[in-house]
């Protein structure tokens, strides 16, 4: 997520303030919150569904799908996730599959 945030800070995406907000934020689950997942190919045939059934209009890239789909196999473990990401295409796909989202950037 940092150096995702660094590149859209880059292209003039997010302002300095947004991308600040969103660092700190990310430091804040980085320390305490976040699970690490290896990929599965349970998780890397959902990604392959993704690509192939979404219906959202905007660029869905494999990568995106694969960390949508590590969300929903983590989501099944732990009901009460939420997704977090200020990425555009990761935030269509949530509301297309009813997931709960958080996008820091959102006001």
């Amino acid at each position: 997520m940092p150096a995702a945030l660094r590149g859209k800070r880059r292209g003039g995406a997010i302002s300095a303030r947004n991308h600040d907000r969103c660092l700190s934020k990310w430091d804040y689950l980085a320390a305490n919150e976040v699970s690490f997942l290896p990929i599965s190919n349970t998780i890397m045939s959902s990604a392959i569904e993704l690509v192939r059934d979404s219906k959202i209009k905007a660029r869905l890239r494999s990568l995106d799908c694969i960390q949508f789909a590590t969300f929903l196999y983590f989501q099944r473990r732990f009901s009460n996730s939420i997704l977090f990401t200020a990425d555009h295409s990761l935030c269509l796909l949530a509301v297309e599959h009813s997931v709960r989202y958080f996008n820091p950037l959102s006001r």
